[in-house]
């Protein structure tokens, strides 16, 4: 699919957006975790795309691997506190993120919610049963974020500059305001 049939695929309703945090919405933090409010900072263009993505979805999706949390730099309560920022970002704008999914384990301990595995989204599915994962797309900058949703059916749209294997994406996008003005 490409950028012109999901603008027309999306018209027809029953759409649902899952999008990746790091380097998505916010900016990364080289070598490091979004460990407090303050450090967190939107790229720019993030808060109208998502605005425009709002009138063509059912709802709006976070996904994000915290590994920060496993690793002791952080906590579920710190955690709340950043995702308290985004909210009020996007709501200033008039944009509502319906919910933030997390996985707070680190690498290796074979949960089935940190990215690539499926978990997060498979429970967004039992919160809001009309979610279709074939009518979903994903949003993401890293391999793990694109896998998950190419192993769920998902239009996958690859953001950024960091190389990814082709055949997990459907659209590349230099950040996601592109999307709506390409």
């Amino acid at each position: 699919m490409n950028l012109i049939e999901l603008k027309s695929a999306l018209r027809a309703g029953g759409w649902t957006l899952f999008l990746d945090r790091d380097g998505v919405i916010n900016r990364r933090k080289i070598d490091g975790y979004i460990l407090s409010p303050d450090e967190f900072h939107l790229l720019a263009g993030v808060r109208e795309a998502v605005f425009e993505f709002s009138k063509w979805v059912l709802r709006i999706l976070v996904v994000t691997n915290q590994r920060g949390i496993a690793r002791g730099l952080m906590t579920e309560t710190d955690l709340g506190a950043v995702h308290a920022r985004m909210h009020m970002l996007f709501q200033e704008f008039g944009v509502s993120i319906d919910r933030v999914y997390y996985c707070p384990h680190d690498q290796n301990t074979g949960c089935a919610c940190r990215k690539p595995g499926t978990g997060m989204p498979r429970q967004a599915k039992k919160d809001f049963p009309v979610i279709n994962f074939s009518r979903s797309i994903m949003i993401g900058d890293t391999t793990s974020d694109l896998q998950m949703g190419r192993d769920l059916g998902m239009v996958c749209i690859h953001v950024g500059n960091q190389v990814i294997a082709p055949e997990l994406y459907d659209i590349h996008l230099d950040s996601l305001k592109d999307f709506w003005v390409s």
